[in-house]
Protein backbone atom coordinates (compact mmCIF):
# COMPACT_ATOMS: atom_id res chain seq x y z
CA UNK A 1 0.00 0.00 0.00
CA UNK A 2 1.89 3.38 -0.76
CA UNK A 3 2.54 5.69 1.61
CA UNK A 4 0.89 9.30 2.05
CA UNK A 5 4.14 10.53 2.05
CA UNK A 6 4.80 9.64 -1.23
CA UNK A 7 1.95 11.02 -2.50
CA UNK A 8 2.66 14.51 -0.81
CA UNK A 9 5.50 14.35 -2.34
CA UNK A 10 4.02 13.85 -5.65
CA UNK A 11 1.61 16.43 -5.50
CA UNK A 12 4.20 19.14 -4.43
CA UNK A 13 6.46 18.09 -7.31
CA UNK A 14 3.83 18.30 -9.78
CA UNK A 15 2.77 22.11 -8.24
CA UNK A 16 6.57 23.45 -7.88
CA UNK A 17 7.14 22.02 -11.94
CA UNK A 18 4.58 24.03 -12.85
CA UNK A 19 6.03 27.34 -11.22
CA UNK A 20 2.50 27.16 -9.23
CA UNK A 21 2.14 28.88 -5.59
CA UNK A 22 0.04 27.53 -3.45
CA UNK A 23 -2.17 30.80 -3.47
CA UNK A 24 -2.35 30.39 -7.17
CA UNK A 25 -3.32 26.58 -7.06
CA UNK A 26 -6.03 27.46 -4.22
CA UNK A 27 -7.51 30.24 -6.52
CA UNK A 28 -8.07 27.32 -9.44
CA UNK A 29 -9.55 25.27 -7.95
CA UNK A 30 -11.33 26.72 -5.05
CA UNK A 31 -9.60 25.34 -2.11
CA UNK A 32 -7.60 27.49 1.15
CA UNK A 33 -4.23 27.80 0.81
CA UNK A 34 -3.93 26.42 4.38
CA UNK A 35 -5.75 23.21 3.35
CA UNK A 36 -3.40 22.76 0.07
CA UNK A 37 -0.49 22.98 2.45
CA UNK A 38 -2.10 20.80 5.10
CA UNK A 39 -2.19 17.81 1.90
CA UNK A 40 1.24 18.50 1.06
CA UNK A 41 2.82 18.07 4.37
CA UNK A 42 0.59 15.09 4.94
CA UNK A 43 -1.82 16.69 7.40
CA UNK A 44 -4.58 16.87 5.05
CA UNK A 45 -5.98 13.79 3.12
CA UNK A 46 -7.28 15.16 -0.34
CA UNK A 47 -11.02 14.63 -1.25
CA UNK A 48 -11.13 12.27 -4.29
CA UNK A 49 -12.70 15.84 -5.74
CA UNK A 50 -9.77 18.01 -4.78
CA UNK A 51 -7.77 14.85 -6.51
CA UNK A 52 -9.36 15.27 -9.93
CA UNK A 53 -8.62 18.97 -9.43
CA UNK A 54 -5.31 18.89 -9.01
CA UNK A 55 -4.76 16.56 -11.93
CA UNK A 56 -6.80 18.50 -14.00
CA UNK A 57 -4.83 21.88 -13.24
CA UNK A 58 -1.50 19.87 -13.63
CA UNK A 59 -2.31 18.74 -16.95
CA UNK A 60 -1.78 14.98 -15.83
CA UNK A 61 -3.98 11.51 -15.36
CA UNK A 62 -5.21 11.07 -11.46
CA UNK A 63 -3.02 7.87 -12.11
CA UNK A 64 0.20 9.55 -12.37
CA UNK A 65 -0.52 10.93 -8.61
CA UNK A 66 -0.63 6.69 -7.51
CA UNK A 67 1.92 5.10 -6.35
CA UNK A 68 5.00 3.94 -8.39
CA UNK A 69 4.77 0.33 -10.20
CA UNK A 70 7.10 -1.40 -12.71
CA UNK A 71 7.34 1.18 -15.66
CA UNK A 72 6.39 0.96 -19.48
CA UNK A 73 7.79 -1.90 -21.47
CA UNK A 74 10.97 -1.32 -23.47
CA UNK A 75 8.99 0.02 -26.81
CA UNK A 76 7.37 2.43 -24.08
CA UNK A 77 3.67 0.74 -23.60
CA UNK A 78 2.36 -1.84 -21.34
CA UNK A 79 -0.41 -4.27 -22.86
CA UNK A 80 -0.72 -6.29 -20.01
CA UNK A 81 -0.85 -5.08 -16.05
CA UNK A 82 -0.54 -7.84 -13.63
CA UNK A 83 -2.59 -7.62 -10.06
CA UNK A 84 0.86 -7.60 -8.40
CA UNK A 85 2.00 -4.57 -10.50
CA UNK A 86 -1.19 -2.15 -10.15
CA UNK A 87 -0.95 0.91 -8.79
CA UNK A 88 -2.44 1.99 -6.02
CA UNK A 89 -4.32 5.28 -4.61
CA UNK A 90 -5.59 4.87 -0.60
CA UNK A 91 -7.73 7.89 0.25
CA UNK A 92 -8.38 6.91 3.93
CA UNK A 93 -10.45 9.84 4.53
CA UNK A 94 -13.00 9.12 1.85
CA UNK A 95 -13.33 5.60 2.79
CA UNK A 96 -11.90 4.69 -1.28
CA UNK A 97 -9.41 2.70 -2.08
CA UNK A 98 -8.11 2.38 -5.90
CA UNK A 99 -6.21 -0.10 -7.74
CA UNK A 100 -4.99 0.70 -11.40
CA UNK A 101 -6.12 -1.53 -14.24
CA UNK A 102 -4.48 0.03 -16.64
CA UNK A 103 -0.91 1.08 -17.44
CA UNK A 104 -0.12 5.22 -15.62
CA UNK A 105 2.21 6.00 -18.31
CA UNK A 106 0.80 5.11 -20.81
CA UNK A 107 -0.61 7.28 -23.94
CA UNK A 108 -3.98 5.61 -24.05
CA UNK A 109 -7.39 8.25 -23.34
CA UNK A 110 -8.81 5.30 -21.08
CA UNK A 111 -7.52 4.92 -16.83
CA UNK A 112 -9.39 1.66 -15.43
CA UNK A 113 -9.78 0.98 -12.26
CA UNK A 114 -11.41 -1.34 -9.69
CA UNK A 115 -12.64 1.10 -6.51
CA UNK A 116 -13.06 -0.40 -3.07
CA UNK A 117 -15.97 1.65 -1.21
CA UNK A 118 -15.65 1.53 2.42
CA UNK A 119 -19.25 1.55 4.14
CA UNK A 120 -20.33 5.34 4.13
CA UNK A 121 -17.33 6.08 1.70
CA UNK A 122 -17.98 8.61 -0.39
CA UNK A 123 -16.21 10.66 -3.10
CA UNK A 124 -16.82 13.70 -1.21
CA UNK A 125 -19.57 16.51 0.02
CA UNK A 126 -19.67 18.15 -2.98
CA UNK A 127 -20.72 16.85 -6.33
CA UNK A 128 -17.41 17.33 -8.75
CA UNK A 129 -17.28 17.84 -12.65
CA UNK A 130 -14.19 17.72 -14.81
CA UNK A 131 -13.51 16.63 -18.86
CA UNK A 132 -13.98 13.25 -19.74
CA UNK A 133 -16.41 10.30 -19.43
CA UNK A 134 -17.03 7.41 -17.25
CA UNK A 135 -18.04 4.31 -16.68
CA UNK A 136 -18.78 1.57 -14.36
CA UNK A 137 -19.94 -1.98 -13.50
CA UNK A 138 -20.38 -2.68 -10.11
CA UNK A 139 -18.89 -5.94 -9.09
CA UNK A 140 -20.31 -6.26 -5.19
CA UNK A 141 -22.17 -3.75 -2.46
CA UNK A 142 -24.54 -1.18 -3.79
CA UNK A 143 -23.37 2.56 -4.56
CA UNK A 144 -25.28 5.19 -4.80
CA UNK A 145 -24.25 7.59 -7.85
CA UNK A 146 -25.78 11.00 -8.65
CA UNK A 147 -25.44 12.93 -12.27
CA UNK A 148 -26.95 15.98 -13.05
CA UNK A 149 -29.37 16.26 -9.98
CA UNK A 150 -30.76 12.39 -10.81
CA UNK A 151 -29.77 10.12 -8.51
CA UNK A 152 -29.60 5.95 -8.95
CA UNK A 153 -28.87 3.20 -6.11
CA UNK A 154 -26.65 0.45 -8.13
CA UNK A 155 -26.25 -3.27 -6.90
CA UNK A 156 -23.93 -6.29 -8.25
CA UNK A 157 -24.59 -6.30 -12.08
CA UNK A 158 -25.54 -2.72 -12.36
CA UNK A 159 -23.52 -0.69 -14.62
CA UNK A 160 -23.54 3.31 -15.91
CA UNK A 161 -21.84 5.54 -18.60
CA UNK A 162 -22.26 9.42 -18.39
CA UNK A 163 -20.31 12.97 -19.44
CA UNK A 164 -17.59 13.57 -16.37
CA UNK A 165 -18.62 16.99 -17.26
CA UNK A 166 -22.15 16.69 -15.55
CA UNK A 167 -21.88 17.79 -11.95
CA UNK A 168 -21.69 13.63 -10.00
CA UNK A 169 -20.68 12.33 -7.08
CA UNK A 170 -20.85 8.63 -5.42
CA UNK A 171 -21.31 6.98 -2.05
CA UNK A 172 -21.28 3.71 -0.24
CA UNK A 173 -24.74 3.54 1.64
CA UNK A 174 -24.04 0.45 3.50
CA UNK A 175 -23.35 0.49 7.50
CA UNK A 176 -20.54 -2.81 7.07
CA UNK A 177 -20.14 -4.19 3.36
CA UNK A 178 -17.85 -2.86 1.11
CA UNK A 179 -18.64 -1.94 -2.66
CA UNK A 180 -16.34 -2.58 -5.09
CA UNK A 181 -16.70 -1.34 -8.84
CA UNK A 182 -14.66 -1.60 -12.19
CA UNK A 183 -14.68 2.20 -12.72
CA UNK A 184 -13.26 3.14 -16.45
CA UNK A 185 -12.72 7.30 -16.90
CA UNK A 186 -11.25 9.30 -20.48
CA UNK A 187 -8.64 12.00 -20.32
CA UNK A 188 -10.88 14.39 -22.27
CA UNK A 189 -7.89 14.65 -23.92
CA UNK A 190 -7.86 14.01 -27.74
CA UNK A 191 -4.32 12.44 -29.21
CA UNK A 192 -3.02 13.54 -32.53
Amino acid sequence: MPSEEALCRRLRAARKLRGLSLTELGRRIGCSVGYLSQIERGLSSPSLRTMVALAEVYGIELTTLFADGPGPSSDGRRIVVRQSERSRLDLPATGIHKEGLTDKNGEGLLNSYEMVIAPGGRSGDEVMSHTGEECGLVLAGRIVLEVGGDVWELAPGDSFRFSSLMPHRYWNPAEEDDARVIWTTTSGRQKT
